[in-house]
């Protein structure tokens, strides 16, 4: 089946342009980031430096079938494809295989490297399970800094800012760097209202 973003395949995922077999779930495939929190003796609030994108790891469980009636051995498909996976730790250093399913794509997971690969299990109906780790490679890129204020902070609210950011334990407001900009605009939206 192919994949289009009219009717995305969920069942299976592509690896290094493979489609597995049987019917793919994926869980703990979850984006999150590192942050280094500095905070100083006797102080209240602190700072944060992004220290950048965790790498993710999460499983595949794959249920196959073996229907001789039908014609259906996903079974005998799963050996070619479990050695492509391992083809990734077996070469002389891992190498990084192109990943493609669109809940792993929502979250720019695209490349992986076997993490483990777990024992086939019987459902004592023909049906098979696998429970595949995989350990997302994705080489380093630069990507850190500190966040430079909230945006409730700029906006303000009905109070006039949020707590604790604007006015509050914090200091003061910081200046907001558009607003003889935004006074401008509201003197001239006046001027052309006026009767």
């Amino acid at each position: 089946m192919s994949l289009t973003s009219d009717d995305e395949d969920l069942d299976h995922i592509l690896l290094a342009g493979v489609q597995s077999p049987g019917v793919v779930t994926l869980s703990g495939h979850d984006r999150s980031w590192k942050w280094d929190k500095k905070i100083g003796d006797g102080q209240s609030g602190g700072s944060l430096e992004l220290k950048g994108s965790e790498l993710t790891t999460f499983t595949a469980t794959f249920s196959l079938v073996n229907d001789p009636s039908s014609d259906v051995d996903e079974v005998a498909a799963w050996d070619g494809f479990s050695r492509l996976i391992r083809s990734s730790v077996e070469a002389k250093s891992p190498t990084g295989l192109d990943i493609y399913h669109p809940d792993l794509a929502r979250n720019q997971i695209r490349s992986v490297v076997e993490g483990k690969i777990g024992g086939m299990t019987h459902d004592g109906m023909g049906g098979r399970q696998v429970v595949v780790t995989f350990e997302e490679y994705s080489p380093p890129k630069k990507k850190s800094g500190s966040p430079s204020g909230s945006k409730a902070a700029s906006h303000g609210g009905a109070s006039g800012g949020a707590a604790g950011v604007d006015g509050g334990q914090f200091g003061p407001p910081t200046p907001d760097p558009n607003q003889a900009a935004k006074d401008k605009l509201a003197a001239l939206v006046e001027e052309a209202n006026a009767p």
